[in-house]
C-alpha cells in the first residue's frame, strides 16, 4: 500500500512538472491546427495518429520503478477545438488518467486532462521549431517555471534507440530543482528527469508504435 501511495505521488509530480510547459499568450488554434491522421509525423513534435503507441519505464531512485503506456485512443471536443485524446496505463496510476493533446504550427500543445479538466486556454507543452537559448516563463497549472532550450541536437539513446532530441530544461521559479525533457520530432517524448532532491524521477521510452 505504502509503495503505491508513493507511486501516485510520484506521478503527480511528474505530471505537474510537464504540464509547467511553454504558454505562448496570443496564440489560438484554427487555421495552424497541423494535426491529421495523414500526417506521417515529419515536422510534428508528436504524431498522434489513432493507436499510435508509446511505452515508458520510470525509475525513481532505487525504491520505485514501473513502466506505463500511452495510446491516441480518439478525437475529442475542447471548447470548439478538435483534439487528440491520450489514455495512460500501468502500474505507476491509481486511477485512470488521460490528456488532450494537439499539434499546431509552433509546437504540440496541451489542453487538459483528468486532473485539470478542460482548459480555456491551452499550454504550448514542447515548442518547435526553437533554437538553443530561447527562453521563456510559463505559470500553467499553479506555479512559474522559467525554460531554456539546452539543445535542438542532443543525441539520446534508451531501451527503444538513439534518438537526436530538443532538449528543454526548467526551474521552478524559487527552486534549483531541475526539470528536463527530452523530444524526438516525428516520434514523441524519448526522456524526462525531474529533480527531486535526494534522488531523479527518470521516465525512458522502451518501444512504440506509430501507424
Amino acid at each position: 500500500m505504502a509503495q503505491a501511495t508513493l507511486k501516485r505521488s510520484l506521478f503527480l509530480v511528474l505530471i505537474a512538472l510537464l504540464m509547467c510547459s511553454i504558454q505562448v499568450n496570443g496564440c489560438t488554434s484554427g487555421d495552424d491546427d497541423d494535426d491529421n491522421d495523414d500526417d506521417n509525423g515529419s515536422g510534428i513534435v508528436m504524431p498522434l495518429t489513432l493507436n499510435n503507441i508509446w511505452n515508458y519505464s520510470y525509475q525513481a531512485g532505487a525504491a520505485v520503478s514501473g513502466t506505463y503506456s500511452i495510446q491516441v485512443v480518439g478525437d475529442q471536443s475542447v471548447n470548439g477545438v478538435s483534439v487528440k485524446k491520450l489514455d495512460y496505463a500501468g502500474d505507476l496510476y491509481g486511477q485512470d488518467y488521460w490528456i488532450y493533446l494537439q499539434n499546431q504550427s509552433d509546437g504540440l500543445y496541451f489542453y487538459g486532462d483528468t486532473i485539470w479538466g478542460e482548459l480555456a486556454n491551452p499550454d504550448l507543452w514542447a515548442k518547435y521549431p526553437c533554437s538553443v537559448g530561447d527562453t521563456w516563463q510559463t505559470s500553467g497549472q499553479g506555479g512559474v517555471v522559467n525554460w531554456t532550450v539546452i539543445s535542438t541536437s542532443d543525441t539520446v539513446t534508451v531501451a527503444a534507440g538513439t534518438f537526436s532530441c530538443l532538449h528543454v530544461r526548467g526551474f521552478p521559479q524559487g527552486s534549483s530543482e531541475p526539470a528536463d525533457h527530452w523530444w524526438s520530432v516525428g516520434i514523441g517524448e524519448v526522456k524526462a528527469s525531474v529533480s527531486l532532491g535526494t534522488y531523479d524521477l527518470v521516465q525512458e521510452l522502451t518501444s512504440y508504435q506509430l501507424n
